[in-house]
């Protein structure tokens, strides 16, 4: 597989989960989607933030992604058999046998996935804040540079 053949299944992978999980979140309002990115353990984690997180916890919430209500709603460590289970074991072998060490490259791949138009599209039948965003971070990075912003 190649990068861009890891992009094109991620990003179906994406498409099917959103479409499958708006029926569960169409009547929250959402403030918030992380695309959590582990290339060095090879998995993927989807976490929506509600409105009410930021009401009742405040602004600075939005970094402690790991107790959002929604963290990980697609539990991917324990879905073994869906497909994006083998895209992050790949993503894992490209990050240790290629010796790139370099998470910079996924985080930037998923940055540009999930602010690609076909995906952003999906988002739209969810219920967002005027102030929805997207965020793809360095999990090792305290300073929370988030990569969708990159130009």
């Amino acid at each position: 597989m190649t990068l861009e053949n890891f992009e094109e299944k991620l990003q179906i992978y994406l498409v099917e989960e959103l479409d499958f999980w708006q029926p569960k979140f169409g009547n929250l309002v959402i403030k918030s989607f992380d695309l959590g990115v582990h290339p060095w353990h090879g998995y993927f984690e989807f976490s929506f933030l509600t409105k009410d997180e930021i009401t009742k916890y405040g602004e600075a919430f939005r970094y402690d992604i790991g107790d959002w209500k929604y963290y990980n709603f697609n539990d991917f460590q324990e879905n073994t058999q869906k497909p994006i289970h083998d895209l992050g074991l790949w993503m894992q072998n490209y990050y240790e046998k290629k010796k790139t060490r370099n998470g910079e490259l996924f985080f930037e791949i998923c940055a540009k996935l999930i602010t690609n138009p076909k995906i952003l599209e999906k988002f739209e039948r969810y219920n967002l804040t005027d102030d929805f965003e997207l965020t793809v971070y360095n999990p090792d990075d305290s300073t929370f540079q988030n990569y969708c912003l990159k130009k």
